[in-house]
Formats: C-alpha cells, sequence, structure tokens
C-alpha cells in the first residue's frame, strides 16, 4: 500500500513542477530554469536531465515526514491517502473510519 500527501500529489498531477526541500532550494532551481530560458517551457518541452530532477522531487509526497510549510501541512494536519493494486476479501480483517468531519462519518462499510 502507499501512502501520499493529498496535498502535494497535486503537484506532480497538476502543475508538473519541482518541491524543493526549502525556499532556498526552490529559488535556486527557478534561478536555474530562468538562467537558461527554460523558465517558462512545459514539462514535456524540458530537457531529460531537468525533468528528471523535477520528477525525483516528487517522491517527497510519500514522505509522511516532509512538512515543508510552502507545500504541505504538518504531520498532525496531513491529509493522506493512500493506494493499492487490490484488497482481497481474504486479506480483509475489519475497519475503522478516521474523520474529523462528521458529514463524512456516515460511509457505511460495504464489507
Amino acid at each position: 500500500m502507499y501512502f501520499s500527501d493529498f496535498i502535494m500529489w497535486h503537484f506532480p498531477l497538476s502543475y508538473k513542477s519541482f518541491i524543493g526541500n526549502n525556499r532556498l532550494d526552490d529559488n535556486q532551481f527557478e534561478r536555474n530554469l530562468k538562467k537558461t530560458c527554460l523558465h517558462k517551457t512545459e514539462f514535456a518541452q524540458l530537457p531529460e536531465p531537468i525533468k528528471t530532477e523535477i520528477e525525483m522531487s516528487w517522491y517527497k509526497i510519500f514522505d509522511m515526514e516532509f512538512t515543508n510549510k510552502d507545500y504541505t501541512n504538518a504531520m498532525a494536519e496531513k491529509k493522506i491517502q493512500a493506494c493499492c493494486w487490490e484488497i482481497r476479501k481474504e486479506d480483509y480483517r475489519n475497519n475503522r473510519i478516521y474523520c474529523k468531519m462528521k458529514s463524512w462519518c456516515l460511509l457505511k462499510s460495504h464489507f
């Protein structure tokens, strides 16, 4: 099962942008793009080394300890999503609904 930060998931999904460790990383990456006149280039058109650097930064969406406030919330406020290929009935043990919003708690199990 993969856990990911729901808010940060949008960086690779929609924005196709770099996720820096901090503002210094962000600024340095942007300066490098501007120096090479690539700051307005669509992701698909970027040179492979730059695309790879951006793609490698996306692994931070799976790091639940990554809490750069420019990208996500502190751990206590993170919205975490999980996905897996398959959950077989024989692997299922029980379910527990965790929620802060009462309206979401009305969901019922189908098992």
